[in-house]
């Protein structure tokens, strides 16, 4: 049998990055174990948890001292020493913080004597600011503005009827009636109705009138209405 003049296949070993199209390898990619990993996460809670772990420290005496008593002790000690610069600016000539406040409102208080008084009509004075000129962009819009609410105007004034005053007669009025002139039309005797009673009126008449159009339409009755002689 022949030698075979096939190129052997060259095997690529195991984490080794293969090549790109461009010819260039990848990133090498560093594989973690499962369990491997597990135990570095575990480690770094307990590294965690240790930092945030209060470790029991004794005073001078023996005495534990907690995290809290540390932090109280830390501000007592800050405390004690502002006291003790005050008290070192205090022996030194320095002013104390109500000296300070004290002494900068006699101050205020010696200017204002010291001014010359103000008459007393005047007002302060009001600096006038003159307004800007307009650009030549601003103009041509406000004109837009007004012609187009002008040409509003004028076509509600087109439709608005004016009311006549001759189409009213002589009778009782309602006090707003008579503060703008205007006379109502009397009534009738026997045609003093509600407004619910003159709408139940014509409600009938539309029915009557409707139910008189239906028969017209269907014939009359009789035979032609559908109706059957025994």
């Amino acid at each position: 049998m022949g030698k075979s003049h096939r190129r052997a296949r060259k095997h690529r070993t195991h984490g080794q990055p293969a090549k790109t199209r461009s010819g260039r390898k990848s990133t090498h990619i560093k594989k973690v174990g499962k369990f491997a990993l597990i135990n570095h996460r575990a480690h770094q809670k307990e590294l965690r948890a240790a930092e945030n772990e209060d470790v029991p420290m004794v005073d001078m005496d023996g005495v534990p001292l907690s995290r809290a008593r540390r932090q109280f002790l830390k501000i007592q000690a800050a405390a004690e020493q502002s006291k003790a610069l005050k008290l070192k600016a205090k022996l030194t000539g320095g002013l104390s913080k109500k000296a300070r406040i004290r002494a900068a409102r006699m101050q205020r208080q010696k200017l204002a004597a010291a001014a010359p008084p103000k008459p007393e009509g005047e007002a302060a004075p009001v600096l006038k600011v003159a307004p800007a000129a307009p650009t030549p962009g601003q103009i041509a819009f406000q004109n837009k503005v007004n012609a187009k609410e002008a040409a509003r105007l004028l076509k509600v004034a087109a439709n608005t009827p004016i009311p006549s005053r001759k189409m009213w007669k002589p009778g009782p009025s309602t006090p707003c009636q008579k503060l703008h002139g205007i006379v109502a039309k009397p009534n009738k005797p026997g045609e003093e109705k509600t407004v619910k009673e003159r709408r139940r009126e014509r409600t009938k008449m539309l029915k009557t009138k409707k139910l008189e159009e239906k028969k017209k339409k269907m014939g009359g009755g009789g035979m032609a209405g559908g109706k059957r002689s025994r």
